[in-house]
């Protein structure tokens, strides 16, 4: 054969090679491209399955509470609570592990064991009383709540009304019952109850327990 056609053999022969390499490359990335989209595709639904955990119940509420004392003798925001229907509009915030109050509905069931020229001296004292309630939490049987175990610890106050009047007041504070927070709608539900109350050392006579019913939602 002349070497003319041996060189012309020995280009279409290495123009082959080429192209088959080219092709060889396209075809090995769109099988990466295939494999990287069937990854994300089945971590997607991996997390589709997954479903809510326990953490959607951390976050702001707002709504109310309503109160149920035995007595009419209670402050002025505990009786409108008592009375309300829809209760007193309050909020509260959970994070990590603790619901926290920013303005717990305390200091109304103290001032009815104040006089009543002590009284304005006794909010002006407390203000905004803080108060935070550790909890457990785990889903129900249907999957569709998260049932909340609250573990309240009594609230220890202590103000002034006065030189060398010092005041230390301590609430005990439970929860019979179980809280739940429904995952349609978002919202927090449960009772806690003030149970005893100590002033200086001293268990108010005509102190009666009251119960505080919160019906919140989340924001």
């Amino acid at each position: 054969m002349h070497l003319l056609e041996w060189r012309y053999f020995y280009k279409q022969f290495k123009k082959l090679i080429m192209v088959n390499k080219s092709k060889q490359k396209i075809l090995m990335a769109s099988l990466m491209m295939l494999g990287c989209s069937l990854c994300l595709f089945s971590c997607s639904n991996d997390d589709d399955l997954k479903g809510p955990t326990l953490e959607v119940v951390k976050g702001n509420y707002s709504g109310a509470v309503i109160v149920d004392a035995p007595t009419p003798k209670m402050g002025v925001r505990m009786a409108a609570a008592n009375e309300a229907e829809d209760g007193t509009a309050i909020s509260a915030v959970i994070k990590n592990d603790t619901l926290f109050f920013d303005d717990f509905l305390v200091k109304d069931m103290i001032e009815p064991f104040f006089s009543e020229e002590q009284v304005d001296l006794v909010v002006k004292a407390l203000g905004k009383v803080e108060y935070k309630i550790a909890y457990k939490a785990d889903f129900n049987g249907a999957k569709d709540s998260i049932i909340m175990e609250f573990a309240p610890k009594p609230l220890e106050l202590e103000f002034s009304l006065g030189e060398e009047n010092t005041v230390a007041v301590s609430v005990d504070i439970s929860a019979a019952d179980k809280g739940a927070y429904a995952l349609e709608g978002k919202n927090l539900t449960f009772e806690l109850s003030m149970d005893k109350l100590i002033i200086n050392d001293e268990e108010p006579d005509n102190f009666r327990k009251t119960s505080l019913k919160y019906s919140l939602k989340q924001k």
